[in-house]
């Protein structure tokens, strides 16, 4: 894989996983100490634990597209990259919930978050938890499908090739109404 990648995406490549390790030790320090974070806060850990930073490093280099520095950091490509690894994320929680909390009391998951976190809507309610992260998703979704359009719409063509590879992450919850009445049954 080195002989593969410039020194720059081996840097972020490093820098990712490094990120990545990071975020799962503060989740397993979560675990240990049976604490409940915030909503904002796991959302932040979430995007560095999913592991789509190294994922998105490697989908660059696999399609011989290199980011202009400058193009890296800017607002559009963040705000995609953050809404792709929200949206995956989420989903994974969503279906993985029952899974991981319910027999295991696993507590690094968005909808236990959601039911667990006293200051939240959903709080002590599953369904009403369940809802409110079908929702997240579905505005998640939203935004996506917005950045998507008008990032594809800017016609950057060396990018649009990666962005549209972007897409099927997310084409798979097409229709997130489809989530509405979801009941998790144990």
């Amino acid at each position: 894989m080195r002989a593969h990648l410039s020194p720059q995406y081996q840097a972020r490549f490093r820098h990712s996983l490094q990120r990545y390790a990071a975020a799962a030790a503060t989740q397993v320090a979560w675990r240990q100490a049976a604490l409940v974070p915030d909503l904002y806060t796991y959302i932040a850990n979430r995007r560095s634990s999913a592991a789509m930073d190294p994922f998105f490093i490697l989908l660059e280099s696999g399609l011989d597209v290199e980011f202009d520095p400058s193009l890296l950091d800017s607002p559009l490509l963040t705000l995609l990259r953050s809404a792709v690894a929200d949206h995956v994320a989420w989903v994974n929680d969503l279906f993985s919930f029952k899974g991981e909390y319910a027999q295991s009391g696993d507590i690094c998951n968005i909808l236990a978050i959601v039911f667990l976190q006293p200051c939240s809507p959903g709080y002590g309610d599953l369904q009403k938890s369940v809802d409110i992260v079908c929702k997240m998703i579905e505005v998640k979704l939203q935004n996506y499908i917005h950045i998507y359009t008008t990032y594809c719409h800017l016609q950057i063509s060396f990018s649009v090739r990666f962005v549209s590879l972007l897409d099927p992450m997310c084409v798979g919850v097409s229709n997130p109404k489809k989530f509405a009445n979801v009941l998790i049954v144990f």
